[in-house]
């Protein structure tokens, strides 16, 4: 981290959820946030009252069932323990779910199997817009035009694999927090 200095005091907020840091508290409150341990559980370890996950202004849960109803084919990319895939059923015929994060993949095997998804354990894309400095992953392992729906609630995606995944007129929804 860049070591700045600044001799700006705090700025009072601009409107009711608006703040803006000083150089000095900024770097304070990176110091602290790099310092939580966030890979033990997934989601914990986020300083208490300095999160915040606004939800949008549409449905992610109606937005995928509906594009879903038509589907013969769906892909839900890191899945987690597989809940929110499950709340959308009846699912197409053909449904796949990834997860690359080991300790959720016996949740997630539990959750749909039952309801004939099937489970593939893979890394995705590490960002959205891949870094200089990054190593290259493996694309997805699914075959070209495999999917009619991809679904993606916080996954980070390389638009480049999930074209090639998706059926020509196919459908991406991303919720992209």
């Amino acid at each position: 981290m860049a070591n700045c200095s600044s001799s700006h005091t705090a700025q009072q907020p601009q409107a009711a959820n608006s703040y803006t840091p000083t150089v000095v508290e900024f770097d304070r409150l990176m110091a602290e946030g790099l310092s939580v341990d966030v890979e033990a559980y997934w989601g914990a370890g986020f300083p208490i009252g300095r999160y915040r996950a606004d939800k949008p202004h549409w449905s992610y849960e109606a937005t995928a069932r509906a594009i879903l109803a038509d589907a013969g084919s769906a892909l839900d990319m890191g899945t987690g323990e597989g809940g929110v895939l499950a709340s959308l059923a009846p699912l197409p015929n053909l449904t796949v779910a990834y997860e690359g994060w080991w300790p959720t993949v016996p949740a997630a095997q539990a959750t749909l199997r039952p309801l004939g998804v099937h489970l593939v354990v893979a890394l995705g894309s590490a960002d959205n817009v891949p870094r200089p400095d990054q190593q290259a992953r493996p694309g997805l392992p699914f075959q070209a035009e495999a999917f009619d729906v991809v679904l993606n609630r916080h996954e980070a995606f390389d638009p480049v694999e999930v074209r090639r995944i998706l059926k020509p007129r196919g459908r991406f929804l991303t919720e992209g927090r």
